[in-house]
């Protein structure tokens, strides 16, 4: 338990020293498949200072607040302007934004700056999953350009995301790989027994992460089915 503590605690010193962070004072409005999720308001460590939800059903807004220890650990979230039957947890919450720390900075050791992670922690989830259970893999470098190959993984994953809406649950992921531009997360392509879903990202000149595309096709299916979070800066707020 104490290698495990002082290795989670190198970690997150290696994340901090990186400067994997989002510009001060950045506010940043997310749609997810059309359907408005919220505004993250994040501090110059790009860790989640506030997030607002507007409940059209009720006619009101949903804000947390997070507070963090001078390391960078969360210490506290506040709930407000919800009803008690919301199922908010604070100590899951903060479980969530521990464990986007910890991933974030074991991903950063393996070469890819994931982004805006606090914001996407479900995907996020996934990628660390899939290094955790399996170190070996192929690279191929190409100019900016970089391939992670996970050939012949053949193993069952238990994923953060949705990707079960896509994937069956526990079925075997037969390949995945991973494609970076610079340190950049371009692409995901998970390959499974009937069919492939890939996970683009884009960004702006900037370098600002705007949209994560998910595309999955089946075998003797010629529909494509795909969903979009789109993420846009909002100056002023």
């Amino acid at each position: 338990m104490i290698l495990y503590k002082l290795k989670y605690l190198l970690l997150v010193i290696v994340f901090i020293d990186n400067g994997c962070y989002a510009q001060e004072g950045q506010v940043i409005k997310v749609v997810n498949d059309n359907q408005y999720e919220g505004l993250y308001y994040l501090n110059t460590k790009g860790l989640i200072t506030k997030f607002v939800y507007q409940d059209s059903t009720h006619s009101r807004d949903i804000i947390l607040t997070y507070s963090y220890t001078e390391t960078g650990s969360i210490e506290k979230i506040n709930y407000a302007g919800g009803n008690n039957d919301d199922f908010f947890e604070e100590e899951i919450e903060k479980k969530n934004m521990s464990d986007a720390i910890y991933r974030t900075a074991f991903l950063e050791q393996k070469g890819i700056q994931f982004p805006l992670p606090f914001i996407n922690s479900s995907e996020l989830g996934d990628i660390a999953n899939l290094f955790s259970v399996r170190d070996k893999y192929q690279t191929r470098v190409k100019g900016l350009e970089k391939i992670i190959l996970f050939d012949s993984l053949n193993l069952k994953i238990s994923f953060r995301s949705s990707i079960d809406k896509y994937i069956p649950h526990l079925m075997a992921i037969n390949k995945y790989k991973v494609t970076l531009n610079g340190k950049n997360l371009a692409n995901e392509e998970y390959v499974f027994e009937g069919g492939i879903l890939v996970r683009s990202y884009s960004y702006d000149k900037q370098g600002r992460l705007m949209s994560i595309v998910w595309t999955c096709v089946y075998e003797g299916d010629l529909k494509k089915y795909s969903e979009i979070k789109k993420f846009s800066y909002v100056d002023g707020e």
